[in-house]
């Protein structure tokens, strides 16, 4: 049976807020915790603080960790490149 692969929404870069925490990163990325936690870890990216005490992402780190996701997730159905019969270069 094949997997229900749920893929990210497009964000507006634009309009992103200064702040995510991870419980909103994780809804808005359609991942597990645990997932985000290997993503970020893969990318280098620490979770920092906000004002309140609460761990999460900046802005930047936010787009960077949504534009790894968005882009695997949606690749991850996309057709094999199509077999040459025969070597235009050669």
């Amino acid at each position: 049976m094949e997997k229900n692969i749920i893929k990210p929404a497009f964000i507006d870069y634009n309009r992103l807020e200064d702040f995510y925490t991870i419980g909103e990163a994780c809804a808005l990325l359609c991942m597990e915790k645990e997932e985000l936690k290997i993503k970020s870890q893969e990318m280098g990216i620490t979770p920092s603080w906000n004002k309140s005490g609460e761990p999460g992402f900046t802005k930047n780190d936010f787009r960077n960790l949504h534009n790894k996701v968005y882009h695997e997730k949606h690749m991850e159905k996309a057709p094999a490149p199509k077999k040459i019969d025969r070597d235009p270069w050669g």
